[in-house]
């Protein structure tokens, strides 16, 4: 435990985001699996959409009954001036682990294959789709689940509190027909959401910025919905397959070493243990060292 502090803005955006979400996705479910609407139609997407705002909605809920600092919590939510390698993170990092999960599945079955998207401009199209489909839940599942409960709990409990309840709010999707999540391996998601919540963590921990895991959610989805994933391949059924065991693996690992690296209570580059900063450190050195010797033959040769 951190310190002492009010949970009743997390309790009330998780249930105000669970009303919205369940009332409209439940609903769905019910007209979706007696032919009632179909994927693509008015009611259905109506539907859809507004179940997938409650995370979105449900932060300015809950700050309107507890403090009103809507002032503070919009300063978090566009925060951009942050370094530039936060944003490649942002972007890039969850591509690096898919690459890697690509190359270990085709290793181990010899006969992987990637469906990546053929149409260019869709890859510029699927980011603005995934900031309806998935973004903007970081209003709530960062803006306010993260930023409350991690005053409370180290980063490990908050990730798993918060990549727990992420997945519940998912759970309507699995038994809509037409969407993702419908007929996926329910394990599989579970845990590649709970992990994912950890590289959320890690990122909004060290940033602060609301913006910058809205960017690394929308590219998360996107790279699946380009085609670098072997979930596009093998998640879209209910069993458990050798290469979304690698998938999770590797989240799993990566997880561990940002863990190790920078510490499991903030996991922030405030925790960064004694021993990595002396290799930094001496690595500077040498590299100093290197750089005087450099400039020191070149005044001679001059």
């Amino acid at each position: 435990m951190i310190n002492e502090t009010n949970l009743k803005k997390p309790i009330l955006f998780i249930l105000s985001t669970f009303l919205i979400t369940y009332t409209c996705w439940w609903i769905l479910v019910a007209i979706s699996t007696k032919g009632i609407s179909e994927n693509g139609e008015p009611l259905f997407m109506v539907l859809y959409l507004l179940g997938g705002l409650g995370p979105t909605v449900g932060p300015f809920i809950a700050i309107a009954l507890t403090d009103r600092n809507f002032k503070e919590y919009g300063k978090r939510l566009l925060k951009w001036k942050v370094n530039i390698g936060w944003y490649f993170f942002a972007m890039f990092f969850i591509l690096v682990l898919e690459l890697v999960s690509i190359g270990l599945s085709a290793i181990a079955t010899k006969e992987f294959t990637l469906n990546l998207e053929e149409r260019w401009y869709m890859w510029f199209g699927y980011l603005g789709l995934m900031l309806i489909g998935g973004g903007l839940e970081e209003f709530g599942w960062r803006g306010v689940g993260n930023h409350e409960i991690g005053k409370k709990y180290n980063s490990i409990i908050t990730s798993l509190v918060i990549g727990i309840i992420w997945f519940a709010w998912h759970l309507p999707l699995f038994f809509i027909p037409g969407v993702y999540q419908y007929q996926t391996s329910i394990l599989l998601f579970a845990c590649s959401t709970v992990v994912f919540a950890f590289f959320l963590t890690f990122l909004y921990n060290n940033t602060g910025s609301i913006l910058l895991c809205i960017i690394m959610h929308v590219f998360s989805n996107a790279t699946h919905a380009w085609g670098f994933s072997v979930g596009n391949t093998i998640m879209l059924t209910d069993r458990i397959s050798l290469e979304g065991v690698i998938e999770i693996g590797v989240f799993f690992v990566a997880g561990i070493i940002l863990i190790v690296i920078f510490g499991h209570q903030f996991m922030s580059k405030k925790e960064i243990p004694p021993f990595l900063t002396k290799i930094v450190t001496e690595i500077k050195k040498i590299t100093t060292h290197d750089e005087q010797i450099a400039a020191e033959e070149k005044n001679i040769e001059d």
